[in-house]
């Protein structure tokens, strides 16, 4: 049928038909890196800092996650191989009293997620955090749409986080008492009269 019968299709007129780009010229401009030098781009922002990349299979273990990420555990602990959701949790706000859904509940979902807020856990038992992480993930699937695992990005956001709690914690704690001050109380009356509407 071609460009021009498509835009006759629509009603337009022939003689001004849409410029498609040609899918030679497209192919060419993409073969213009080799794969060598996707590799040299892939490695250099990677040592950038900007970001990490991570990846895991279909059962949600660690396949692959950037040095400089892996640095950030114990030496001695193994990275590769466990489940991510061993390695991780998901944040939970302060003044949130219900429980942010677990990482492994977010993996079986096999949807994308976007900066989802995770830390370290310090060892594999323990719920201790040490370092935060942004998470953003997407879902891949194979040519029979089997779920194969994720891929994304991790960004180390330690001191931003930190930063944003010890703020929040001081707007709403007595710095004297460490009790809650008005204002969090009337956060969390409103929150509970919602709740129980009254």
């Amino acid at each position: 049928m071609g460009v021009r019968g498509i835009w006759k299709g629509f009603g337009g007129n022939e003689a001004e038909p849409v410029r498609v780009p040609d899918a030679e010229a497209a192919a060419s401009r993409t073969a213009m890196v080799s794969k060598g030098e996707r590799l040299e781009i892939f490695d250099s922002f990677e040592n950038s800092d900007l970001a990490w990349f991570w990846a895991t299979d279909a059962q949600g273990r660690v396949r692959y996650l950037s040095q400089k990420a892996m640095d950030q555990f114990d030496p001695c602990r193994p990275v590769i191989g466990e489940p991510l959701a061993n390695l991780l949790q998901t944040a939970r706000e302060d003044d949130d009293q219900s429980e942010a859904k677990p990482i492994s509940y977010l993996l079986s979902a096999h949807s994308s997620f976007t900066e989802l807020v995770v830390c370290l856990k310090k060892e594999a038992s323990s719920g201790n955090c040490h370092k935060w992480w942004q998470l953003t993930g997407r879902p891949q699937f194979d040519d029979r749409n089997d779920f194969t695992g994720y891929r994304g990005i991790v960004k180390d956001i330690t001191a931003s986080y930190e930063e944003k709690r010890k703020t929040s914690r001081m707007a709403e704690f007595d710095a004297l008492t460490g009790l809650s001050n008005r204002h969090r109380m009337a956060q969390r009356l409103t929150t509970a009269l919602i709740a129980y509407k009254i």
